[in-house]
């Protein structure tokens, strides 16, 4: 008679390791050449790009860095609890490391009090992918107020945008991608087969086309070129993708699915192993080839 596997034998069976390191700022090791990065993950900041990130990474089997410790130095206030203001704007407090008040966002606080934490390992992630796959696509996640998704903020002026993308279009170009890359992500976001995620290009100058010199962005674009490596900041809006957890869920499989199309790849299958929130890659996967087609300089 045959004999099949008890419930308590499956049970017993060990986990795989996970792919994930813990800590202030998570990283996850990957099989594809793609990273995903949230700077703002701190639930002060850009609310639920941390959840957005980590479970893209997972369903696309990804490498990551996934921050929810740090969060950008608050606004100063005054005496009567209004904010000081120089020029018309807020004006923050210095970075704090104590408090944990660091822009993950801004090369020289990153570079002046991360260097171990972040600095360290984006150099030994990215040298390892180009050493596996022979380059690397570099994706930030950040999200924007609904209020910012503005035709004043878009290229083109398209209407109802849910996502803007910035690549260093300004006065003049300090490029991080290349645009076949940058067209064919735009198409997969909108088309992905779980949300569609209507993106575009941020305006040139704006806040968010990743072009001045001090944004993580432009982190990797003196050491590297496109053909070795492409860095592009993703936008995402709080309304039906970042309001809830269940929205930010959908969001991060719509945007794995969308990632995993534009790189020919399959999202990974769920994996038992030790860590709940993550999941382990078997298969090799293709990657996309960076710097195709070079972003003419507009």
């Amino acid at each position: 008679m045959s004999q099949n596997p008890s419930k308590q034998d499956a049970a017993t069976e060990p986990a795989l390791p996970s792919p994930w390191i813990e800590g202030d700022i998570p990283r996850r090791k990957g099989s594809c050449n793609v990273l995903l990065i949230a700077p703002h993950g701190h639930p002060k900041n850009d609310g639920r790009t941390y959840t957005i990130t980590r479970k893209a990474a997972d369903t696309l089997g990804s490498y990551a860095i996934v921050n929810k410790t740090y969060q950008k130095p608050p606004f100063r206030k005054n005496k009567d609890d209004s904010y000081v203001m120089v020029n018309g704007k807020k004006v923050r407090h210095a970075p704090d490391k104590t408090k944990k008040w660091i822009n993950l966002n801004r090369k020289n606080q990153v570079e002046q009090h991360l260097d171990s934490e972040f600095k360290g390992p984006l150099h030994d992630i990215v040298n390892e992918i180009i050493k596996k796959f022979g380059n690397a696509i570099v994706i930030w996640i950040h999200g924007i107020d609904d209020g910012n998704l503005t035709a004043k903020n878009t290229q083109g002026s398209p209407p109802s945008m849910d996502a803007l993308i910035g690549i260093g279009q300004g006065t003049p170009n300090r490029l991080t991608a290349n645009k076949k890359t940058v067209e064919k992500l735009i198409k997969c976001l909108s088309s992905n087969s779980v949300k569609p995620i209507k993106a575009a290009l941020a305006k040139k100058d704006s806040d968010y086309c990743g072009w001045h010199e001090n944004i993580m962005n432009q982190f990797f674009r003196d050491e590297y070129g496109r053909d070795k490596v492409e860095s592009i900041q993703i936008e995402i809006k709080r309304t039906g993708f970042r309001e809830s957890e269940k929205h930010a869920a959908t969001t991060a499989e719509a945007i794995a699915d969308a990632i995993a199309t534009m790189t020919n790849q399959k999202p990974q299958e769920k994996t038992k192993h030790s860590s709940s929130d993550s999941a382990v890659q078997n298969a090799a996967i293709q990657e996309i080839k960076a710097g195709e087609i070079d972003l003419e300089n507009r």
